[in-house]
């Protein structure tokens, strides 16, 4: 049996809004891109490349979130994508 757990960051990330827009403001975009990933586990499980445990991982952990709509927890801006600019 596979434990699905919520991710919790136990830093305070820097969200830099640079467009006004985020990724969950755009309809579909996130449940596209787990589409992707569902869609990759089972090619790469077909062909060996990732067990069928992690690949039941994948497929469900994507399936529940799009259940719940939980694009929320995803505040990036459309153009950072993560990333932090950092001084050096």
């Amino acid at each position: 049996m596979v434990a699905i757990m919520e991710f919790r960051p136990s830093v305070q990330l820097k969200i830099f809004s640079i467009s006004g827009v985020t990724i969950a403001d755009i309809p579909g975009y996130i449940d596209s891109l787990l589409e992707i990933k569902k869609a990759a586990a089972i090619a790469n499980n077909r062909v060996a490349a990732l067990s069928d445990d992690k690949s039941s991982a994948i497929i469900q952990a994507a399936d529940e979130f799009i259940l719940v709509k939980k694009a929320s927890q995803f505040p990036l801006d459309m153009y950072q994508g993560g990333a932090e600019p950092r001084q050096t």
